[in-house]
């Protein structure tokens, strides 16, 4: 959009590059006067190269007329001429951490549009103003130097990336965009609610007590850095750490203990967080005797994060901890899911029966499948490995274990023999190496 001072909306896009041709951009839209500014910005951006925009909306249901404020924002978009789609968050909501259990539905909501429509990119309206505050909240509670770092400007999801373009613009400035152009926007009254600490932090800064440009000056320092330690523990992982297809890793244990403490932490971290499906490294304290332990030359084992860390003299192996896995699950044909926060399963056609997928630890294989190479492999294995890897079962006893690309084709010798086909790939929630922690270096 042209006349509009102080937002330099094509520099920050272009620090995102490279788009596709023709780019489609997904924009989270809650009605509030940032995310309405920035669906505007990307519309006018995306257009002007041939794309379109998709504006994203998820209703909560947290508070009365949430479903009239998602129509509002559906007329204002309708009147633009920018696609819009309504999400609801369904299902009971928690009594507890319900901010965090509704960001993360948010999250997953967004990237299966973004699966559903084949776009790669979806942008959040998270301001200069919404960093100050996240700083100033983790410098609160004691945050290490990368939670200092505050929000990234690039985070990518399963099925695609989320960009925040506005980290380096006030909401001051947004504000006055939207009154240039005629556009209203919703007030959220949670914003102006003194139990959520964002907004007591909000206060603080709004009356002097705090400098916003210099919180946001602080947390551009500690991102330089967490993106220099990013890029070490990158090239740490790329040189010492074997990702196995079946889902445990292995770490050359000599340079995990001679490699800087900062360096050791994030790799060793990394590990726990992919193999154990979640996103968040574990916390500095328990990561730490962990790591004494990985670094230390006496074979031990250790738990940590939902996963086990067997420390032997050469390497250190890590997979999922058995006790930490989902109950088994009745597969039916034509299903896709995600096991495990970790295993991505897809059923073709199966054989009619009762098939199961869960951990293959303690089950008895068919006789089939233990005349096969698979088997054997996968009775080489560690015992912990086989414990929590995802097998499937039928009334014989295990039948297959996809992730070690093991496939039955006939299943009884009949005349009316079926296909059994499931596939699976290891697909964590945080892959070992993700794009590094990304700054906004333009005001």
């Amino acid at each position: 959009m042209s006349g509009i001072p102080n937002i330099a909306f094509d520099a920050a896009m272009a620090a995102f590059a490279p788009f596709e041709a023709r780019p489609h951009l997904a924009v989270a839209v809650s009605g509030g006067s940032d995310s309405m500014a920035l669906v505007l910005l990307a519309h006018a951006w995306a257009k002007a190269r041939g794309g379109q925009v998709t504006a994203i909306t998820i209703d909560h249901g947290l508070r009365a007329g949430s479903d009239r404020e998602a129509a509002q924002v559906n007329t204002w978009m309708r009147a633009r001429g920018i696609d819009h789609e309504v999400f609801p968050w369904t299902g009971p909501k928690p009594a507890v951490g319900r901010q965090r259990r509704a960001r993360d539905a948010r999250y997953a909501l967004i990237d299966s549009c973004c699966q559903r429509r084949h776009i790669l990119h979806v942008l959040l309206g998270h301001t200069a103003d919404d960093q100050a505050e996240t700083h100033l909240m983790r410098l609160c509670h004691q945050s290490r130097p990368d939670g200092l770092a505050g929000m990234s400007a690039v985070r990518e999801l399963r099925h695609c990336r989320v960009l925040r373009p506005l980290l380096g613009v006030s909401r001051e400035d947004l504000r006055a965009m939207l009154h240039a152009h005629d556009q209203g926007w919703i007030d959220d009254p949670s914003n102006a609610d003194p139990r959520f600490e964002r907004t007591r932090v909000r206060r603080l800064i709004a009356k002097g007590s705090f400098s916003a440009n210099a919180l946001i000056a602080t947390a551009k320092d500690y991102g330089y850095m967490r993106t220099v330690a990013e890029g070490v523990a990158d090239q740490f992982l790329a040189h010492h750490a074997r990702l196995h297809p079946a889902g445990f890793l292995s770490l050359d244990r000599g340079p995990l203990a001679d490699a800087e403490w900062d360096t050791a932490t994030r790799a060793v971290g990394r590990a726990i967080a992919t193999i154990g499906g979640r996103w968040h490294l574990p916390g500095s304290q328990p990561l730490r005797r962990v790591l004494e332990l990985c670094r230390n030359a006496s074979p031990t084992s250790v738990t940590l994060g939902g996963c086990k860390l067997m420390v032997a003299a050469n390497e250190v192996t890590i997979c999922r901890e058995r006790r930490c896995l989902p109950n088994g699950i009745r597969l039916e044909s034509d299903m896709s899911f995600i096991w495990d926060n970790r295993i991505a399963v897809s059923a073709g056609r199966l054989p009619t029966g009762q098939w199961q997928l869960s951990a293959g630890g303690t089950q008895r294989w068919s006789d089939e499948a233990r005349q096969g190479d698979v088997y054997r492999c996968w009775h080489q294995l560690p015992a912990p490995v086989r414990e929590s890897m995802p097998v499937v079962a039928g009334p014989s006893g295990v039948f297959l274990a996809p992730l070690l690309a093991y496939k039955v084709g006939e299943i009884e010798k009949s005349a009316d023999f079926e296909v059994m086909d499931v596939q699976m790939a290891f697909s964590p929630r945080r892959p070992l190496s993700i794009a590094g922690f990304s700054i906004a270096n333009w005001v």
